[in-house]
């Protein structure tokens, strides 16, 4: 499900097309500081640039193109899910718990989509970090395992190095959670905590005093585009109501398990006994945290929320973990297996039918047939140029691939086409231009992708 029909889908407009722009350009430029978007600083885009310096290595090994662009993307799913699996054998002392929080992820809704496990976007590798940031630092409270608390700052400045101010939401929360563990005075009191801190200020700090020596108005950037002008502003007409993502998370994200989610929180409320009741409510008290801290910010957009999908799973899988062990109990195992496998098969194929067929994905078959032609042979023959209308970035990152392999490719608006230009496009209304304004000859036609001579003007 990580790695599955990675590139059988066409690079996705805004933000996906807009990062491998970003990292098409950098691997180019060897500017590895200065994130450029049509080789000029990018203020579209001002976060840190961890993702993309992955996605540079990751296409220089498997290409520029979708798998290249993605697939450090499915590696953070996948690590995010061994994760899940290593974390309830280690502390949870309980493997079912860890696969059953697998399945719940990988077959969420929400979480297998654009901007999430499925496009080459910040959110799935933010998700990592804070989980494995949260976690370990539940750790080290319930233990006083300083070594958990280091990865723990470790995980949190790589969250914040993955996605700016996005990685730093859960730490009002978990800082409340240690002052109700009465571990706040063993917190500042400990030498890993001070590590952390200096860390974070020598690699962040460092990172945006270079950048600002080479982009003076870096600073000024990070608090329009990504930080206040983002809490207090609607950032391209991204409204929505205060309770967006609370109702987003019951019908969409988290629609399917949602029932187990609130159950297990009952369960854990209920039964002052259970083993996990003070880490479901750990979790349960950073997922509520999370939700308001969005909530309150103008711009809102669906995946702000995906970082709470991991930790809803662990609590749904603890909640399936007791019925499998009560029905394992008083009927047999192999009737609490067909159990789990009853819940689970349904969702599974509804998220294989989206990333195998398409269903509620972006996918544009005139778009990808345009990006299979451009990565062909079938037209080195001659010089190709590119008809382009708008923003058009999902494109550019194709021509500007096909350009560093030393392609004969352009891109040129319709009022620069000549005489003999053998030209493509994908846009349905580019080709009712060339019909009002060309004779010309078909040479290869799919959907809406054409790829044609011009004969004559008309």
């Amino acid at each position: 499900m990580c790695f599955a029909y990675l590139p059988d889908y066409p690079i996705s407009m805004w933000d996906e097309a807009r990062l491998a722009n970003n990292a098409l350009e950098m691997d180019l430029s060897g500017n590895w500081i200065v994130t450029t978007f049509d080789h000029v600083p990018d203020y579209g885009n001002v976060k840190f640039p961890l993702l993309i310096w992955l996605q540079v290595l990751s296409m220089r090994c498997f290409g520029f193109n979708e798998l290249g662009m993605r697939m450090p993307i499915a590696l953070s799913v996948f690590a995010l899910c061994i994760y899940l699996f290593w974390y309830s054998i280690q502390f949870l002392k309980d493997y079912k718990i860890g696969l059953f929080a697998m399945l719940v992820l990988v077959t969420s809704n929400g979480f297998m989509d654009i901007h999430g496990g499925r496009t080459g976007d910040y959110d799935a590798m933010l998700s990592l970090f804070t989980t494995i940031s949260v976690l370990s630092f539940y750790n080290y409270t319930q233990g006083n395992n300083r070594k958990q608390l280091l990865i723990s700052c470790m995980s949190f400045i790589l969250a914040v190095f993955t996605k700016s101010i996005a990685g730093m939401l859960f730490i009002l929360p978990m800082f409340v959670f240690a002052i109700y563990m009465d571990k706040l005075k063993q917190l500042f009191s400990s030498k890993e905590f001070y590590i952390g801190l200096v860390s974070f200020f020598v690699i962040i700090g460092s990172y945006v005093f270079i950048r600002a020596g080479l982009q003076g108005d870096y600073i000024e950037s990070i608090i329009r585009v990504d930080t206040i002008g983002r809490a207090v502003n609607a950032i391209d007409g991204h409204v929505h109501p205060f309770g967006y993502y609370w109702h987003l998370f019951i019908q969409f994200h988290f629609a399917y398990w949602v029932l187990f989610f609130i159950a297990g929180l009952a369960y854990a409320y209920y039964e002052k006994a259970f083993q996990y009741r003070l880490l479901i409510g750990y979790l349960a008290l950073l997922i509520f945290f999370h939700l308001m801290t969005i909530s309150l910010c103008t711009s809102k957009l669906k995946w702000y929320s995906l970082p709470n999908i991991p930790l809803a799973s662990i609590i749904a899988a603890i909640f399936i973990n007791e019925i499998f062990k009560i029905l394992a109990q008083q009927k047999s195992k192999i009737f609490a297996a067909c159990f789990v496998l009853a819940i689970f098969i349904l969702p599974y194929f509804q998220v294989f039918n989206k990333i195998h067929n398409g269903s509620g994905l972006t996918h544009d078959s005139s778009l990808k047939a345009a990006s299979d032609f451009i990565e062909s042979n079938r037209w080195n023959q001659s010089p190709l140029k590119c008809i382009e209308e708008g923003y058009s970035a999902d494109m550019q990152f194709y021509i500007g691939s096909a350009k560093r392999a030393n392609k004969p490719i352009s891109a040129v608006s319709i009022d620069y086409a000549l005489k003999g230009d053998k030209v493509m496009f994908y846009k349905k209304t580019i080709f009712e231009q060339v019909q009002k304004r060309w004779q010309y000859r078909v040479i290869e036609q799919q959907d809406d992708f054409y790829y044609m001579e011009l004969i004559e003007k008309l």
